[in-house]
């Protein structure tokens, strides 16, 4: 889009020249350009960030380059050209007019020091924000409607095929466990139950961290160059972002539930089980806006994320039960989003169990509800922690991680630029 690149620094020029020739001068001084990175961006903030001794050098390079002199020719032969007979102008001419712009820019410099800058108050910033993001969505309805809608419901229709109608399995293998043998299988049929379940929260989870490091990421250079130039401060930008999340994560929610509800025979309330996944998607991607914002590369972003993911399966009872996890390790949890998520999806869901335990609270009467509830006691699943500390912790981490990314962003907008 740009013909035509100078760069400058201090009053010295770092390059000028054809955009095309900008990102081959940096590789030669040794600053290749990341892929999907904007050449521009890229030396802006190479210059913000090197030692005055670098730049120094990139600035005397400049000097010694090829461009260098291919400008000076142009300004020589533009210069002969201007004292030339035919196409010059008179010094008189010349001497006022210069005058004459020179007395409009002192004037336009006065009377831009005379106007107090007025800062756009919160609300207008993230309304003005919001609405770029609504742009943005809209011209990308494309992707957003076949990656992030139709391709969760594909894989959710992958999931009913392979755990057809496992809903409902169980009630029949469960009915009268009478020696170890049925009580195995009763056990075994209700572990693909929440194995299912699990599995359909966790795409959710990973969908939230694939649109919070594509999108974060994708704008970052454009985020720090405008909160340099003033346009807005960080936590406008990041509830904006975080409202306009909310519609996009939730249609992906919708989408998996969809494509796999019905067809697993799922028994939780569609709608409860829904605004649920949403929490746990939104809260597991505040943990990709703290790692986005450390990173200054998508590949940093998800090396990064690494780590988080690795501990949420590890300590939220998916690859293994609660209590079998040491007990000096077993406070990790308590920093996991998909430990409370699978809680409150697991209440929602298995509720049936918990009526008919009301309704038979003698064990002997009831050998199969009690198999059931004992796998989700070694999940750690208890029908009194919905609201405490499940629904409650989702929100907390949600709050505090989003507010540590405004500081991490703010921290890294002040030092860098």
């Amino acid at each position: 889009m740009l013909d035509d690149v100078m760069i400058l620094h201090d009053g010295e020029v770092c390059f000028h020249g054809d955009a095309e020739g900008l990102v081959g001068h940096f590789e030669q001084l040794g600053f290749p350009c990341p892929p999907n990175y904007n050449p521009a961006d890229r030396v802006l903030f190479l210059i913000q960030q090197e030692s005055a001794e670098v730049v120094r050098s990139i600035k005397d390079k400049w000097l010694e380059s090829g461009s260098y002199q291919a400008l000076l020719t142009r300004i020589e032969r533009a210069r002969e050209w201007s004292q030339a007979p035919h196409g010059g102008v008179s010094s008189s001419e010349s001497s006022g007019s210069s005058a004459e712009e020179d007395a409009c820019c002192k004037a336009d410099k006065a009377d831009a020091l005379a106007i107090n800058k007025h800062h756009k108050g919160c609300c207008a910033t993230i309304r003005a924000l919001f609405q770029r993001e609504l742009r943005g969505n809209s011209r990308a309805w494309k992707p957003i409607l076949f990656e992030a809608v139709i391709g969760n419901f594909m894989v959710a229709l992958v999931y009913g095929a392979l755990f057809f109608r496992k809903g409902h399995q169980e009630d029949s293998v469960c009915e009268d466990p009478a020696n170890d043998e049925v009580r195995g299988a009763c056990q075994r049929s209700f572990q693909v139950h929440l194995a299912v379940l699990s599995m359909i929260a966790i795409n959710v989870m990973f969908a939230a961290h694939a649109w919070a490091s594509e999108v974060l990421q994708g704008e970052r250079a454009v985020f720090l160059r405008e909160r340099a130039g003033g346009y807005y401060k960080v936590f406008p930008y990041i509830l904006a972002k975080t409202t306009a999340e909310v519609p996009l994560i939730y249609s992906q929610v919708l989408s998996m539930l969809m494509g796999a509800y019905w067809l697993v025979g799922l028994r939780g309330n569609f709608f409860f089980l829904s605004l649920e996944m949403l929490a746990l998607a939104l809260t597991s991607s505040s943990v990709m806006y703290c790692a986005t914002a450390l990173a200054s590369t998508r590949a940093q972003a998800g090396a990064f994320a690494m780590l988080p993911q690795i501990l949420q399966f590890a300590f939220s009872g998916v690859l293994l039960p609660i209590q079998d996890i040491p007990v000096f390790l077993q406070w990790i949890k308590w920093l996991c989003p998909l430990y409370y998520g699978l809680g409150m999806l697991s209440v929602t869901e298995f509720q049936y169990l918990y009526a008919q335990r009301d309704a038979c609270p003698s064990n002997a009467t009831c050998p199969g509800v009690q198999i059931r509830l004992t796998v989700l006691d070694l999940m750690d699943v208890h029908q009194e922690s919905f609201l405490w500390p499940n629904l409650a912790m989702c929100s907390l981490l949600f709050v505090g991680l989003r507010l540590l990314s405004v500081a991490i962003l703010w921290r890294k907008s002040r030092y860098v630029l």
